[in-house]
């Protein structure tokens, strides 16, 4: 389910923040896994997760991890691609 997805992400994603505290770590991943991610530190319920949308392909998203704590910083950042941004279906 998108709750067990959402669990699994997160704990995963907090193990390696914990596991490399200061350093800064890259994760590459696919978009639900963003999006649920990003859905829970950002404080929604599952509900919201909707309203959050599709990741670009090759964009960037950013979080910083302190005290225990994400902090969202960007989503979804594909500025660098200029005009060779790939579209995301609306209806996906």
């Amino acid at each position: 389910s998108v709750a067990d997805l959402t669990d699994r992400a997160f704990n995963t994603i907090k193990k390696i923040a914990d596991e490399n505290e200061g350093k800064t770590v890259a994760i590459f991943t696919h978009a639900t896994v963003l999006r649920s991610f990003f859905n829970k530190i950002y404080g929604f319920g599952l509900d919201k997760m909707k309203d959050i949308k599709w990741a670009s392909n090759t964009s960037v998203s950013e979080a910083v991890y302190e005290n225990g704590v994400f902090k969202p910083i960007r989503y979804s950042f594909d500025d660098f691609m200029s005009d060779i941004k790939t579209d995301v279906p609306v209806n996906c």
